[in-house]
């Protein structure tokens, strides 16, 4: 695969998912990972520098050092938002409290949907509360 192909791949990945979480966004392409993106998706590429697509291949250091697992920066003149990624599948894990989750082969055994569910609500809910007291509190 041709480098200009890779660096395009990588960044429509990373934009469909940042498109999906961001608010009022549709549209996100295709999550099979098959190389196809929505027209918004696509238009957005189009438009990166291959500096910001390259930051989207490698990531960067968090400028507000949450202690998140990863930072992807955004594109701010395109609307990209940036990202913060958080450790771990058994809950949100960043330099604040959050709930202590079991292990997710516990959840995996209980073949419980309906706990899944919950256990997935209470990620969610925690990473909202996370970003809420992180983006809008004093610096």
């Amino acid at each position: 695969m041709r480098r200009s192909g890779l660096i395009a791949g990588a960044s429509a990945m990373l934009l469909a998912a940042g498109t999906a979480v961001a608010p009022g966004a549709s549209g996100a392409g295709d999550a099979r990972g098959t190389g196809s993106a929505s027209p918004r998706v696509a238009t957005l590429i189009a438009r990166m520098s291959l500096d910001e697509k390259l930051s989207f291949v490698h990531g960067g250091t968090d400028p507000r050092k949450l202690g998140q697992a990863g930072y992807i920066p955004g594109v701010p003149r395109l609307g990209i938002p940036e990202l913060r990624l958080t450790d771990g599948p058994a809950g949100v894990r960043v330099n604040a409290h959050a709930t202590a989750m079991p292990a997710p082969v516990a959840l995996a055994s209980s073949f419980d949907d309906r706990l899944a569910r919950t256990f997935g609500q209470v990620i969610g809910h925690d990473g909202r509360v996370r970003s809420a007291r992180t983006c809008c509190s004093p610096r």
